[in-house]
């Protein structure tokens, strides 16, 4: 095993039982209480953090091949065990410019007449793919028990500005279109994401055709 690849083990080996650890413990091995913007954040996150720093070959990733794969490693590496949902799949949805890779999360019970959430991850517009927001997928499905359509639109730089939003858009308006199909109710379907994702899931879904009156 390469030595990068035994390191990612060791971590995610300790980021599994860091929630195993008593809290005191936590804080004492993460060099104290971690405080950011006058909040003291969570022990055990404290202490991902702390590993994070401790272990991080180069803060500085180069180039963005690299950075996407950072980003799937740590991602990874902090989602822990998969959240239990119903049903999860792979498709294919229409984007601006051809199909675009997508996962369905369903609740538990099926989620028959639930609303569908057409989620859009968080990157920059760069990085980020259906992995890395797999776990908040999982999580949004479980806890709202909604229907999850997550949508890996184009990136930058492949591919410039507008084209991350056009497939949004295009991404909306196939979840308002195939909502019954997928289990969930076609009146109640809305967007949601991080960070640029958040973006694209507010522009796109005022955009598509299908979609409901803008808010006041």
């Amino acid at each position: 095993m390469r030595l990068a690849e035994l390191t990612m083990s060791v971590q995610r080996r300790l980021a599994r039982g860091i929630d195993t650890i008593p809290a005191a413990t936590a804080t004492r091995i993460g060099g104290g209480p971690r405080v950011v913007d006058g909040q003291v954040l969570d022990p055990h996150l404290g202490l991902i953090l702390r590993f994070d720093e401790r272990f991080r070959p180069d803060p500085i990733v180069p180039d963005v091949p690299a950075k996407r794969t950072a980003i799937r490693s740590s991602s990874a590496l902090a989602a822990g065990a998969p959240i239990g949902v119903g049903t999860v799949r792979d498709l294919t949805v229409d984007g601006a410019d051809g199909p675009l890779r997508a996962r369905h999360f369903s609740p538990s019970d099926g989620g028959a007449g639930r609303p569908l959430v057409v989620f859009f991850h968080g990157g920059g517009w760069v990085v980020g793919d259906l992995d890395t927001h797999d776990q908040p997928c999982r999580l949004l499905t479980r806890h709202a028990d909604v229907h999850v359509l997550s949508v890996d639109y184009r990136l930058a730089p492949e591919h410039p500005f507008p084209a991350a939003v056009e497939d949004a858009v295009a991404a909306f308006a196939w979840g308002v279109e195939h909502a019954g199909e997928l289990g969930a109710d076609p009146t109640r379907v809305a967007g949601g994401g991080g960070r640029a994702g958040g973006r694209h899931a507010a522009g796109g879904g005022r955009a598509a055709p299908g979609a409901g009156p803008t808010p006041p």
